[in-house]
């Protein structure tokens, strides 16, 4: 079974570099990328998984403020996704403030080393096992 993966951050060069990066580890790995927050929630309410996508989120995107698309995700007992938060953010709270939703599987700050991109790909293989 193939698994996906939406990646979701603001920065349009590093959403290309993640998508190369993840696609080298992980072939098999269906990617898709999202600028905006709002369009990731539109996309996830308007399809279909047969298992539910990982989530790679930047914590801070412009359209949506901090918490506000988790708690969004968080709202909508649809959205079954494995979310792993990165932030570039220096605020010591937001670990352990992540920890309070359900859906949270990560936590990691920027910049992304290429041991902690594995990392993540090892959570998403190992998050639906079949």
């Amino acid at each position: 079974m193939n698994k996906e993966l939406i990646i979701i951050d603001d920065d349009d060069i590093l959403l290309v570099i993640l998508e190369k990066m993840f696609g080298k580890i992980n072939p098999n790995l269906k990617i898709s990328t999202f600028i905006k927050g709002s369009d990731a929630l539109t996309f996830l309410k308007n399809s279909e998984f047969n298992h539910p996508p990982a989530l790679l989120v930047d914590l801070h995107l412009k359209d949506l403020k901090d918490w506000d698309f988790l708690d969004k995700l968080e709202t909508d007992d649809r959205f079954r996704s494995k979310v792993f938060i990165i932030t570039s953010s220096v605020n010591s709270e937001n670990p352990s403030k992540s920890k309070r939703y359900k859906n949270v599987a990560g936590f990691f700050e920027k910049p992304l080393t290429f041991d902690v991109i594995q990392r993540i790909n090892q959570l998403i293989v190992e998050s639906n096992p079949n």
